[in-house]
């Protein structure tokens, strides 16, 4: 972000694929406001579909946050029951610059 402005982010959606059997426990988007450390957890995570033995599953949240100067929104997701073979995580952030106050 440009000096003098922090991100505003309204809305996120993304896929998660694993390894069938696997399931996604909570995406989380870790972030710095207003100078103190909180966690966003996001919500609407749903199974979207099974392709040749990798579980597809979906989410979307509307979700307001606003980082702070200098932050990046750095998404992750925990797995269970455990964390053995790939994974890919694909996240879209919809947001916007806003002046500081």
């Amino acid at each position: 972000m440009p000096a003098g402005k922090r991100l505003g982010i309204e809305s996120t959606n993304g896929t998660i694929t694993l390894p069938h059997g696997q399931v996604p426990l909570a995406v989380s988007l870790p972030v710095t406001t207003g100078g103190f450390p909180i966690v966003l957890y996001i919500e609407g995570l749903s199974f979207h579909k099974n392709v040749s033995g990798v579980d597809c599953y979906y989410f979307e949240s509307t979700s307001r946050a606003y980082l702070d100067p200098g932050s990046f929104p750095a998404f992750s997701f925990d797995r269970s029951p455990d964390s053995v073979g790939s994974a890919t995580f694909n996240v879209t952030v919809s947001g916007h610059p806003e002046d500081i106050q």
